[in-house]
């Protein structure tokens, strides 16, 4: 049995460029005269993907949307067994002066470089495994629940209007930093109150505009499955065909299996404000489903 890690960190493989003239971001860390890939450890109950967007920017002052989850490595430190998630990672917001005193250098090298240059073999190893990844082109669907809301007990209004919560507010909130992290453009969501409420602190981060779905509603989607489903296939084509497009769509608890369904995962039940991330391929099917309770 595998033990539970006493340490979590998370990163990215950053490429640029493609073929023979690809490269990969590393960093020297002059406290360890290493030179590794660049992550670190989540702060307090930061999300895995959050920590991994945070930790490159700050180490080396590439801001970068994380695509498919690669491998995870595992090793011992002091502390214990430790885990450190990773992504690709693509570049998407210009490069600008890093600014983390771990680090004081970082560095382009191609990729026979890199398997020189990188201290750690199981990070070379892990570069080996990414470089096939890189070249697909998946898109990023991201499917949410609608964060806290007021009990229906307490609301003597029509229930589409039912607002969030004060830990709905909250959660809506922390919502922002993971949907960033898939560097997620467009926001589609049910026309009830507490849905838009759950996606509107993203969509004004972004400077987007919500694009409602009345069907996604429960009060519009009762005995619709198939017109659900369909809407699903709909959107995965879109972000397959679109991968540098992703998107984001909040929806209700008794709405979300007919959603799943229609993406061809399985069911799972989400609690407030968690999100399933799907990566998909050319052919429209998810080829990898992440899962990420609020945690709040």
């Amino acid at each position: 049995m595998t033990a539970k890690p006493a340490v979590v960190a998370a990163g990215a493989v950053v490429f640029r460029g493609s073929g023979e003239q690809r490269r990969v971001l590393v960093e020297h860390r002059p406290h360890y005269n290493d030179w590794t890939l660049p992550k670190g450890k989540p702060h307090g109950d930061e999300q895995l993907p959050v920590t991994a967007v945070r930790e490159v920017e700050e180490e080396t002052g590439i801001h970068v949307r994380l695509g498919l989850p690669l491998p995870s490595l595992r090793y011992d430190v002091s502390a214990g067994p430790k885990q450190v998630h990773f992504w690709l990672g693509h570049e998407n917001r210009p490069e600008h002066p890093h600014r983390d005193d771990e680090t004081d250098r970082i560095a382009w090298p191609t990729l026979p470089e890199a398997a020189e240059l990188l201290t750690y073999p199981d990070e070379v190893e892990l570069l080996a495994r990414a470089v096939p990844l890189a070249d697909r082109a998946l898109g990023t669907l991201v499917v949410t629940r609608h964060a806290k809301a007021r009990p229906r007990k307490s609301w003597q209004g029509d229930d589409w209007l039912r607002p969030l919560a004060a830990r709905g507010t909250r959660q809506s909130d922390r919502l922002v930093a993971l949907l960033d992290a898939f560097g997620v453009r467009r926001v589609l969501s049910s026309t009830s109150t507490r849905c838009l409420q759950t996606v509107e602190p993203y969509a004004k981060a972004i400077g987007s505009q919500i694009h409602p779905v009345h069907l996604l509603s429960e009060e519009a989607a009762l005995g619709r499955d198939e017109e659900i489903a369909d809407l699903m296939w709909q959107l995965r084509v879109q972000v397959a065909q679109s991968p540098e497009d992703p998107l984001v769509v909040c929806g209700h608890r008794p709405v979300l299996g007919a959603m799943q369904a229609g993406l061809h995962i399985p069911i799972q039940h989400l609690t407030t404000a968690q999100s399933l991330v799907l990566h998909i391929g050319d052919e429209a099917e998810p080829v990898a489903v992440e899962s990420y309770p609020s945690p709040l």
